[in-house]
């Protein structure tokens, strides 16, 4: 194999294939990156298992020289080409690589490609999402997800599709986000990818771009424009959160959203150095947020928009709720409660397709 391309075409793609590179693995193989030279120009892969990220470089972008494929370090080869500049050309015999550039000169060994695992293939309803509403929709959605194995079928984002719409959802149990869109699709199923797939899917998509979805009852890939981004589903039924979220409130307010999040940030710094963060928020002719922990104590006061209902006050995590703010793009928003001990609902006010659910603490 031997290729020569320009230092700016190799670098973004490696780098950003290189971000599913497994921080630790007992598979030594799975360290590498494949690198791949045949009619279609230079093909890149990054996989472990459960989640493979593959980018092809054009004919028209690289010279192929000799056609071959070899599997390299990593990180060695994402930072050996960052530092260089000009045309590189990698030439490989066997499994040794020589990576060169004007005086620069590197030699690296590889593993033969034929160990590197197959990239899988999905045969699976299709759907195509614009790039900025799948983006969108999973940081709205992802922040809620659980970090705890115990329940590994919350630690991803429920995808669930009916006749023209498809619903993504994140719940730890303690909290829940929902972001709903419309779709041209009379497709009806439902999958949960985990939170760190998701993570490094969003990291691959242009905002500009249509991405292609396809899905299986165990597998999930995604397609834009570069990249084709493979991630095995988590197993198990998704809770029937439908029933969780009232629908009858008893007190309803509209705050300006920024301003919601100044004043809790302020009382945070107090209810942090508890393990619950719990604040208390009193809702009256204005919102009252107060904190005490180990001795200290704070508390700020925030002005109404608009109020209906009675009076309430309710205890819950700071942190939750700040989470919930900071996924909402919208200057004002609307808390609904229904009584102390029972869910709130956060969302915007002008967006009636995303909410946010908080539990509240008893204290």
């Amino acid at each position: 194999m031997k290729i020569v391309i320009p230092q700016h075409v190799l670098a973004k793609p490696l780098e950003q294939i290189s971000k599913a590179l497994p921080n630790k693995t007992t598979i030594p193989i799975l360290s590498n990156i494949l690198l791949r030279a045949d009619d279609e120009g230079l093909t890149l892969i990054v996989g472990d298992i459960s989640v493979f990220i593959k980018t092809v470089i054009p004919t028209e972008d690289v010279t192929v020289e000799r056609q071959g494929a070899i599997t390299l370090p990593g990180k060695k080869i994402v930072e050996i080409v960052k530092k260089l500049s000009g045309d590189i050309t990698i030439e490989v015999d066997k499994t040794n690589a020589t990576i060169y550039t004007g005086k620069s000169k590197f030699e690296l060994a590889g593993i033969e490609a034929d160990e590197y695992p197959e990239f899988p293939q999905v045969i699976g309803d299709v759907v195509h999402l614009p790039g900025e509403v799948l983006k969108r929709n999973i940081a709205q959605t992802i922040y809620a997800t659980s970090d705890q194995e115990s329940m590994p079928i919350l630690t991803g984002v429920l995808f669930k599709l009916t006749s023209g719409n498809i619903r993504f959802v994140g719940c730890d149990r303690h909290r829940l986000a929902q972001k709903e869109s419309n779709i041209e699709s009379d497709l009806d199923f439902s999958v949960v990818v985990g939170r760190e797939s998701l993570s490094e899917l969003t990291k691959l998509i242009d905002d500009k771009e249509t991405v292609e979805l396809q899905i299986s009852s165990n597998n999930f890939m995604a397609k834009t424009k570069y990249y084709t981004f493979f991630s095995r589903v988590l197993e198990g039924s998704y809770p029937d959160t439908d029933r969780l979220i009232p629908t009858d409130f008893n007190t309803t307010v509209s705050v300006k959203t920024t301003k919601f999040i100044k004043s809790l940030e302020r009382v945070f710094i107090v209810a942090n150095e508890e393990k619950t963060k719990v604040v208390k928020m009193s809702v009256g002719d204005d919102i009252e947020i107060k904190s005490e922990a180990s001795g200290s104590k704070a508390s700020d006061r925030l002005e109404i928009q608009h109020k209906e209902g009675d009076d309430i006050t309710v205890a819950f995590n700071a942190k939750y709720a700040l989470d919930a703010l900071k996924a909402i793009d919208d200057p004002e928003i609307i808390i609904q409660f229904v009584g102390p001990m029972q869910p709130m609902i956060i969302k915007g006010k002008d967006d009636d397709s995303a909410l946010h659910m908080i539990l509240p603490y008893r204290t």
